[in-house]
């Protein structure tokens, strides 16, 4: 919560975290940054499903920077991760993500560019800060400071609100004050 001079400004901490990813992992895309290269390439197994999105989407993949090839029998070799990824569990991060291309294909969604928007709101969603995580006094002021960066920090990229503003009056009438 933000005492603002209008009134209070409350804010959803993932939703505005994810849209200051995103618009990171865009702004990393555009200057060339997307992916960090594994000391050790791992191995991961796949299901069915998983294995023919990885094998539709390997491209879209490595073009966001998670580089990947088959190794085997529904087994892919993961030879980096997108930027800022670093720290995820290789596998569990490649699982989302093609969870998220699996989805898309059931809802009739199979143009390119809607996958790859997807994909990139799927990486910043992982990323984000969890609701009602606690935060240092420190990630609150860069969460702000984030906000006053970002385009339209009024919403997370898939849309939902990201704030909710209540003016001074409004939080008078709500208690009988006028």
């Amino acid at each position: 919560v933000v005492e603002e001079e209008e009134g209070l400004l409350v804010i959803d901490q993932h939703a505005l975290h994810e849209k200051i990813l995103y618009e990171e992992i865009l702004a990393a895309r555009e200057a060339g940054v997307r992916s960090q290269p594994l000391l050790v390439p791992q191995t991961v197994r796949l299901d069915p499903s998983e294995w023919e999105a990885f094998a539709e989407v390997r491209e879209s993949l490595a073009e966001l920077g998670l580089e990947a090839d088959e190794f085997g029998d529904a087994v892919v070799i993961v030879r980096a991760v997108p930027a800022g990824f670093e720290n995820r569990a290789v596998d569990r991060l490649l699982r989302e993500v093609l969870g998220k291309v699996v989805e898309a294909r059931r809802g009739g969604s199979d143009t390119l560019p809607d996958l790859r928007e997807r994909l990139l709101q799927t990486m910043a969603c992982k990323r984000a800060v969890k609701a009602g995580q606690p935060l240092s006094p420190e990630m609150v002021v860069d969460l702000i400071r984030g906000r006053a960066r970002a385009f339209q920090p009024q919403n997370c990229p898939h849309g939902r609100p990201s704030e909710l503003r209540i003016g001074w009056e409004e939080l008078a009438r709500r208690f009988d004050r006028k």
